[in-house]
């Protein structure tokens, strides 16, 4: 089933046979509203998550990065001295 079936559904149920055809219409409507506006609430709370998983893996990436560095030894940033004659 798809959401306007399930709205129809809730509107027959709700309504029966005797609400005319302006209340069923704006128990529909209704209905779309309240749908429309969980769909947009779900989007805005995904994105947050999005933006503190991001910021979480940047900070992580971050620190693993800055405790490479600092294990590795001083000699592998200085350039080897080259041998032979010139």
């Amino acid at each position: 089933m798809n959401t306007d079936e399930v709205i129809n559904n809730m509107v027959d149920a709700v309504c029966g046979q005797g609400a005319t055809a302006r209340e069923r219409h704006m128990y529909r409507e209704t209905l779309r509203n309240l749908v429309r506006l969980a769909k947009a609430e779900q989007m805005a709370e995904m994105r947050v998550n999005v933006e503190k998983l991001t910021a979480f893996t940047e900070t992580r990436t971050n620190k693993v990065s800055q405790q490479e560095r600092q294990s590795s030894p001083a000699s592998s940033c200085q350039p080897e001295a080259k041998s032979g004659t010139a």
